[in-house]
């Protein structure tokens, strides 16, 4: 009989603004993980502002998953100020997630 694996799920909540002096634990926090689940979502419900480090570490995780076949997604709805940073920076999140973005 063939076995079946269930996938774990992993949910990071990020809150408040991330800007560099916050996103060595949001890596921390996206690092644990990856190294726990094969599906991470990355929770921006509470985030209410970004800069370009967490934008990086949000790209970079998108990296990750797509080299180590795991699934990295964003949940929850993304207020305007973080919807704005990635605009001004010139990424796409649906993009960037190839079309697995899950907000509102």
């Amino acid at each position: 009989m063939a076995e079946t694996r269930q996938e774990s799920v992993a949910t990071v909540k990020w809150s408040g603004e991330v800007f560099t002096d916050s996103v060595l634990k949001c890596r921390d926090d996206l690092l644990k993980a990856f190294s726990e689940a094969d599906k991470i979502s990355l929770d921006l419900s509470d985030c209410s502002e970004i800069d370009i480090s967490a934008i990086q570490l949000i790209i970079a995780a998108s990296l990750e998953a797509a080299n180590t076949g795991k699934k990295f997604s964003i949940a929850g709805s993304v207020s305007p100020q973080v919807k704005n940073a990635f605009s001004i920076s010139g990424v796409n999140l649906d993009v960037l997630l190839g079309g697995r973005m899950s907000c509102a």
